[in-house]
């Protein structure tokens, strides 16, 4: 739906009040926006925007540390050592599990998002 050269866009009048502008604006401004009419324009043609909470993602990327950090320690003791201890394999494990369920709670929030 791009403008071509020969398309003039027509006015829309909307109307609002002070506090449902200035609620407005902060809109504009969390979704990125630079002008309110590039926002309502993206609204009313595409019928929503979605601005994430990324906030949940936080605890994945932590545990994802976390297991490099696991990972590069026990390579360094197998390294020197020679030896891979069950324990070790088994905390990391249960680390990759939590974060396996923790992307699968994100992936479920993501698709209801599309609903």
């Amino acid at each position: 739906m791009g403008k071509n050269e020969n398309e003039k866009r027509l006015n829309v009048s909307v109307r609002f009040t002070k506090n449902e502008h200035e609620h407005l604006r902060k809109c504009v401004e969390e979704a990125g926006f630079r002008t309110i009419n590039g926002y309502i324009r993206k609204m009313a043609l595409n019928g929503y925007i979605i601005k994430l909470d990324l906030k949940p993602i936080l605890e994945p990327v932590k545990l994802m540390r976390n297991i490099a950090s696991s990972i590069n320690q026990i390579s360094m003791r197998v390294n020197s050592t020679g030896n891979i201890y069950a324990e070790d394999v088994a905390e990391l494990k249960g680390k990759y599990d939590s974060l396996s369920k923790s992307v699968a709670e994100i992936l479920a929030y993501i698709s209801r998002l599309e609903e």
